[in-house]
């Protein structure tokens, strides 16, 4: 592709005459240019695909072309779990490596293949996979999309460094959400255990779950008596919910034990005073 050129400003000089092709997007300027990344991606039609052929691809000269292939006539079986095909859904997806073994066999190295129906984008991973070009195509904005950011070439140290700057910045303003003491060391939680109220019958106090083991009879911690599950109810608290505007009603629940990270052992430990505290501060 050419050097030297501010394609975003080129690309906006295009858009008046590329708005009369069929199928151009429904949608602003400057949403189309905001997604766009020119020459390698525009969400609208591209006009750069000729330099793309020019630059990637061999002139068609049909006295020394001697391409043949015969069909393709292997088995295809292939799972679904990889990490590449699972990190988007899309409908009609098919797993890159079921489209390994059919760009090997009709196209060399190098070679420019056209997906002009590309939905996700897997041609274009299983094309780079294999040191192909390749040119992607769909009338779905959402699709282009997905297919850009599936195929587009990444600095992956500046990846790496932009995740550690932004887990940086959420610990800086998140990180206490995670702060709990073992024997006055600061220690991190790891996950806290909650429990349902519930309410006994028979001497109408509370009680934990969590204070006797999983069974069809509890005991009641308050006055002793053998419950069933019909001699208890769960007991519901109502609270304000913001966004809703109005109080709902939920089922009580207290935090119980928890379980955190200390000199990277695993400890477990009853809730204390302080993460109580913690806990309200956080609501």
């Amino acid at each position: 592709m050419k050097k030297n050129i501010d394609y975003k400003k080129d690309l906006a000089e295009k858009l008046e005459e590329l708005k009369k092709i069929e199928g151009f997007p429904i949608g602003t300027d400057e949403d189309i240019l905001a997604l766009s990344e020119p020459p390698y991606y525009t969400a609208c039609p591209n006009p750069y695909i000729k330099d793309f052929i020019e630059e990637h691809g061999t002139p068609y000269n049909e006295e020394t072309d001697d391409y043949h292939r015969v069909a393709y006539d292997g088995d295809i079986a292939v799972g679904k779990n990889s990490s590449v095909y699972n990190s988007h859904a899309y409908h009609t997806k098919v797993p890159p490596e079921a489209i390994v073994n059919l760009i090997n066999h009709f196209t060399v190295e190098n070679d420019v293949i056209l997906d002009g129906f590309c939905g996700s984008g897997m041609t274009g991973v299983a094309s780079t996979m294999n040191k192909r070009n390749v040119i992607l195509s769909d009338l779905s904005p959402i699709a282009t999309q997905i297919s850009y950011n599936y195929n587009a070439k990444i600095d992956k140290f500046q990846i790496k460094n932009d995740f550690n700057k932004i887990v940086l910045e959420l610990k800086d303003e998140f990180g206490y959400f995670f702060d709990t003491f073992y024997k006055r060391n600061k220690g991190e939680i790891i996950n806290v255990v909650w429990s349902d109220v519930n309410l006994c019958k028979f001497c109408n106090n509370e009680f934990l779950h969590i204070d006797g083991e999983k069974q069809e009879i509890y005991t009641c911690p308050n006055c002793n008596a053998e419950l069933k599950i019909s001699d208890y109810q769960r007991v519901f608290t109502k609270i304000h919910d913001d966004i809703l505007n109005e109080e709902i009603e939920i089922a009580k629940q207290v935090p119980v034990k928890i379980n955190l990270r200390l000199n990277k052992k695993r400890i477990e430990k009853d809730i204390e005073d302080f993460d109580v505290n913690l806990l309200n501060n956080i609501n």
